[in-house]
């Protein structure tokens, strides 16, 4: 009987030791995936302009009729409407709110969102504007314009907002109309809304 309450007692310990254990490797594990993610940032960072500021996602507004983010920082660290906003998969949105310790961006898949876009490609020229959760249309290009699934769509760096070369999204649909001098094309966005944890805001092209 004594023998059975000892064993009892040790494997209760052990159950514990365990789920500390596996508390410390997830929370290793956590560590690993933001050091991956703050470098991946740190890269993107030196390769786009030394002039952005780092900020995290505190919140997020996804309803039909209005798509935007909440960050971390606001007019005590420099922000201003209109500013730019990205991370290293590509544009986030533009900063439309600021106060004193955070700002709100509107994100790129709002109908509200537009900026001026090549065809990686081809050079094509449109607007990528947003349009539902998931998807964005380009815009204004001509219909005899070279644009086929999976291109990539970026930044043209014209008006200024927006340094060239930032990758938006990929094509998903490019249909020429049997009339009329444009074409119908949708874009995937290249950021994951759903994973996204921290971003940049460019402060000076």
């Amino acid at each position: 009987y004594l023998f059975l309450i000892k064993v009892n007692q040790d494997n209760r310990m052990l159950m514990k030791e365990n789920q500390d254990l596996k508390q410390k490797i997830n929370q290793l594990i956590e560590v690993e995936y933001e050091n991956s993610r703050l470098r991946r940032l740190l890269l993107f960072k030196e390769r786009i302009s030394p002039f952005m500021i780092p900020a995290q996602v505190i919140a997020k507004d996804v309803t039909v009729e209005f798509r935007s983010i909440r960050i971390n920082k606001g007019k005590k660290n420099g922000i201003k409407i209109a500013m730019p906003v990205v991370n290293y998969e590509g544009i986030v949105g533009q900063v439309i709110r600021v106060g004193s310790s955070f700002s709100d961006v509107l994100i790129v898949t709002d109908p509200n969102f537009a900026v001026d876009t090549l065809v990686q490609r081809s050079r094509a020229r449109g607007i990528v504007e947003g349009r539902s959760s998931s998807v964005c249309r380009l815009k204004y290009l001509e219909r005899l314009d070279d644009v086929q699934m999976g291109d990539q769509v970026i930044t043209s760096g014209l008006a200024g907002r927006f340094p060239k070369g930032i990758l938006i999204g990929e094509v998903i649909s490019a249909q020429r109309k049997n009339f009329g001098i444009t074409q119908n094309v949708e874009l995937h966005p290249s950021v994951n809304f759903d994973k996204l944890e921290e971003v940049f805001v460019i402060v000076r092209n």
